[in-house]
């Protein structure tokens, strides 16, 4: 297998705004801020200084349809940029 010298360069975050508004979010948050846990890292333990998030995994379904279309979008966008 033949491998490239080196990689192409590599952006290794990205960031959007505007996704969603503030009312979205406040809504979000009054839906299922009672379901947010401690966001954990790959092996299953949480470490506060490596990541500080609290998450929750919403399903997807019919009701959240627009939120994950919303993120498509943005992410989209981050790929084209």
């Amino acid at each position: 297998m033949n491998r490239p010298e080196s990689l192409p360069p590599f952006q290794s975050s990205a960031s959007a705004s505007g996704i969603l508004s503030d009312s979205e979010i406040d809504q979000l948050i009054a839906d299922y801020g009672s379901r947010l846990t401690e966001g954990i890292l790959g092996p299953g333990n949480a470490d506060a200084n490596i990541r500080r998030s609290q998450t929750f995994f919403l399903e997807y379904v019919e009701e959240h349809r627009w939120l994950y279309e919303r993120i498509w979008e943005a992410a989209s966008e981050c790929n084209r940029n």
